[in-house]
């Protein structure tokens, strides 16, 4: 089955990861500053990120 927004995301994801390739950084490198720079609109804060898991101590189910 072919989704249009998968293959899009797809294309972008690739495209990213070209331009970083080319300016020398890795992806996971240009994921991180993403995140710092809108770090005030994500669900966890970059100093509070927690991996949500049941048994978890910071784990709260809403």
């Amino acid at each position: 089955m072919k989704d249009p927004i998968v293959d899009e995301v797809r294309q972008i994801r690739l495209r990213i990861e070209k331009d970083c390739a080319l300016a020398g950084t890795s992806y996971k490198d240009h994921l991180l500053a993403v995140q710092k720079k809108w770090e005030g609109r994500l669900i966890f804060p970059l100093d509070e990120r927690v991996y949500a898991k049941e048994n978890s101590t910071k784990y709260e189910s809403k």
